[in-house]
């Protein structure tokens, strides 16, 4: 939200979403890289609490030839 506020003041003759959407997916890569020990990621649970696995997690489809 704040990187496109400054682009739109910046770059007035670009769209300010484009730019600002860049900026937003490097800032979440660099945090999501940089507290990956910090904070691991928890697993799926179910609503009892069990670990889901998380092979074939696309649907009830998946992709076709996989199984």
């Amino acid at each position: 939200m704040v990187s496109r506020l400054v682009l739109e003041g910046i770059m007035t003759n670009y769209p300010a979403d484009l730019f600002a959407t860049g900026i937003g997916l490097v800032v979440l890569v660099v945090v999501t890289l940089s507290t990956v020990k910090v904070t691991p990621a928890l697993p799926l649970i179910d609503i009892d609490g069990n670990e889901l696995e998380y092979r074939d997690r696309l649907g009830i489809l998946g992709f076709p030839g996989r199984r």
